[in-house]
């Protein structure tokens, strides 16, 4: 696939509504935005941040994108899939390029707040609190060693 921009519209703490038709997406000012159809998930998460400006201590939990299914009489049925890794933005750009009739994508997003940071390592521990005779009595009495 060759690289090219989509406009794609943003909905933002919208909701997913079910009507006859399929899924619809649902917010009062929804954003628009360009996108690379060769971004990972990861790039099309910050883009999408960057764009709406999310306020401090929030970050994109869920991407959802409208799936044109069919066409029922005139009208299209859509379904809303989540978005969890890169292979599914590949399938979705992919989609999205064989349908001509298509102008844009639709995305919505929900937030949560960001994680917070937790230690990778544990504290150091002091040698001297460390009572060496009564750890190697634990270990030899594990083992059977006694």
């Amino acid at each position: 696939m060759t690289s090219s921009s989509v406009n794609v519209i943003v909905y933002y703490n919208g909701i997913i509504k079910t009507t006859k038709h399929g899924s619809k997406f649902v917010r009062r000012s929804p954003k628009m935005i360009q996108l690379d159809n060769r971004m990972s998930l990861d790039a099309l998460t910050q883009a999408i941040g960057n764009k709406i400006s999310l306020p401090n201590g929030k970050v994109v939990k869920d991407i959802h994108f409208l799936l044109l299914v069919s066409f029922v009489g005139d009208y299209g049925q859509y379904r809303a899939c989540i978005l969890h890794d890169d292979e599914d933005i590949m399938t979705m750009f992919s989609i999205f390029g064989k349908l001509s009739n298509l102008t844009c994508l639709e995305l919505s997003i929900t937030t949560t707040d960001t994680p917070k940071q937790t230690c990778a390592h544990p504290p150091p521990i002091s040698t001297s609190s460390l009572n060496l005779e009564g750890l190697d009595a634990y270990l030899n009495k594990a083992m059977n060693l006694e």
